[in-house]
């Protein structure tokens, strides 16, 4: 993967500002991410399944709203990469102020999320996310 667009860690880059915008309510990066070609699945933190390019962006869209400002961090527990597909599984941090709150929280969601290469540029097949409970 010797090219730019095709270099997963710059890649991954890029999904990590992605996440920093969406906790910021700008969608706009995250919806770029997905891929265009089925099969594209979805599986959100509130019970949400998509199964459409057009309707994840439309979920993506609608849960970036409320956001106001936030920090989002990756923690990455496991990833892997070959030569058309990805994959990183971890955990999503955040702290978000959310509409009129005046107080930021916490918001904490285990994450699998797989990418192929679509036309030479990784992209979002697939996202399965959910709160994280306690860490033992």
């Amino acid at each position: 993967m010797a090219n730019a667009n095709t270099d997963f860690q710059q890649f991954f880059k890029d999904r990590e500002a992605a996440g920093q915008s969406f906790v910021n309510g700008n969608a706009g990066p995250v919806t770029r991410l997905i891929a265009t070609r089925v099969p594209v699945t979805f599986f959100g933190p509130t019970g949400t399944v998509e199964q459409q390019a057009g309707a994840i962006a439309e979920v993506f869209r609608k849960q970036a709203a409320p956001f106001r400002r936030g920090d989002s961090e990756l923690e990455t527990l496991q990833v892997h990469v070959d030569s058309t597909s990805a994959y990183w599984v971890g955990i999503q941090k955040a702290r978000v102020t959310i509409g009129n709150l005046a107080t930021p929280m916490d918001m904490n969601l285990r994450v699998t999320e797989l990418f192929r290469l679509e036309d030479g540029a990784w992209k979002l097949v697939h996202r399965h996310a959910d709160p994280l409970g306690p860490r033992t």
